[in-house]
């Protein structure tokens, strides 16, 4: 579900939600002048729950999501997220599945 918001300042902002076992992995964190695109999983392994955490002046949305090739497609559906916030979050996202899948082998 997609909630929006005026802004906030940051020590209002909603903290990163926590999986039941405790264990979060912030996967992926893109900052820029227009906004903030994190992938955060519930755990470390493959097919973790991930949430999609977004924020920008004005706009902020937060899902949940099966997994994070989900929350990867979720991510094009924001309306409100700009073109170039979204880019620069996939390459990022990319960026992070390269490095873990060399120190995995």
């Amino acid at each position: 579900m997609i909630t929006r918001m005026e802004a906030l300042p940051s020590t209002h902002r909603i903290a990163a939600p926590t999986a039941p076992s405790g264990s979060v992995w912030h996967f992926s964190d893109t900052r820029s002048e227009q906004g903030r695109v994190r992938f955060v999983l519930e755990g470390a392994h493959a097919g973790a729950a991930a949430w999609l955490l977004t924020e920008g002046p004005g706009w902020n949305a937060q899902q949940r999501h099966h997994d994070l090739h989900d929350a990867e497609l979720a991510l094009a559906w924001l309306p409100d997220l700009p073109q170039e916030l979204y880019l620069q979050a996939l390459s990022d996202l990319e960026q992070q599945r390269r490095f873990y899948n060399q120190s995995a082998a």
